[in-house]
């Protein structure tokens, strides 16, 4: 029987044989067979790019839709943001529905709502701008509804997010005020919603795990903001021995749910302030020169030699999980 190579069943999607999503379920097939999946979740897979001709039609609908935006400010009165939302719609429906062909997927949504944003900014005004990231968002959701792009998700949380944040919190002079707690309780929401995607794709095989992906990746930073302001906000001058021990410990949390989860994007949020507290006690003990240095060497050789070991400190950390819960984080599969 002959083997089937990806150009093989790409030229089936191209001449309508096979649907985009087949495609993808066909690939997920044969990788749930041939694959380890250990291996796969250690390496926290995710679908971005297949090929440089990803990297090729990017290039090409950037070039469009900077055209489109162009002619539609210089031909007609319609603000040119909206040519460049109708014209990665119309892009998207090519290359994200049919192709399914993931960079420019994940390009064309990003650019969607940012065309989006600006048309509702430049029609509502910025005083409405609870109003402009609520409707941002359900436009988001829309184009998750059409093409199925994972990072959608994220982008319509994340407009939520910002939206509940200045209905609570408002603005000063048009900067976003962040309240630790606000900023905790919505990460934590996400985190949770993040989990929810796991926990109905265990193995990481489909496009579940490429949402929750970047729902983690849109949670960690408001978790490890809203988290750590309880131990600086009182300390940014003149940092302790007593904040970096205060880091220190809740890293050490963060890191221990990143290994229970097997997400790491926690981890890498809090990293910069943990280099930032060090080097700052660093500087409090006289050493001022090679304090970003010596901080960044100790953070960094630390994540180095986890990534390595991810797999055994994962196994050790799931021994301090309660084996009712291992489930609950695939770790029967690791």
């Amino acid at each position: 029987m002959a083997d089937y190579t990806d150009k093989d069943l790409q030229s089936c999607v191209d001449a309508g044989i096979l649907t985009g999503q087949q495609y993808w379920d066909v690939k997920a097939h044969v990788r749930r067979r041939n694959e380890s999946v250990t291996i796969r979740r250690e390496v926290e897979y995710f679908r971005l790019i297949s090929g440089f001709n990803d990297v090729f039609v990017v290039v090409g609908c950037a070039l469009v839709l900077a055209a489109i935006g162009s002619l539609f400010s210089h031909v007609t009165s319609i603000n040119a943001s909206l040519g460049v939302a109708i014209g990665g719609w119309v892009l998207a429906e090519y290359f994200v529905r049919q192709r399914r062909m993931a960079l420019p997927a994940f390009a064309l949504a990003i650019t969607f709502c940012g065309a989006c944003l600006v048309f509702l900014i430049q029609s509502l005004g910025v005083e409405k701008l609870a109003l402009v990231s609520l409707l941002a968002a359900a436009i988001q959701a829309l184009f998750w509804w059409r093409f199925r792009v994972p990072v959608t998700i994220a982008v319509s949380v994340g407009c939520i997010v910002f939206t509940v944040q200045l209905l609570i919190a408002g603005q000063v002079h048009g900067v976003l005020v962040t309240i630790p707690f606000l900023q905790l309780t919505l990460g934590f929401a996400v985190f949770a919603f993040a989990m929810w995607w796991d926990l109905n794709d265990l193995e990481r095989q489909g496009y579940r795990a490429d949402v929750a992906f970047w729902l983690h990746i849109l949670a960690a930073p408001l978790i490890v903001s809203g988290v750590f302001s309880f131990v600086l906000m009182y300390g940014y001058d003149s940092l302790a021995f007593r904040h970096a021990v205060g880091v220190t410990l809740i890293y050490a949390v963060l890191a221990l749910i990143s290994l229970w989860v097997d997400r790491r994007a926690l981890m890498l949020s809090a990293m910069s302030v943990l280099v930032f507290t060090y080097n700052k006690v660093l500087n409090e003990f006289g050493v001022i020169s090679l304090g970003f240095a010596i901080a960044g060497l100790v953070v960094g050789v630390g994540l180095l030699v986890l990534s390595v070991y991810w797999s055994r400190c994962r196994i050790a950390a799931l021994k301090l999980l309660p084996a009712r819960l291992h489930r609950w984080v695939g770790a029967q599969k690791s």
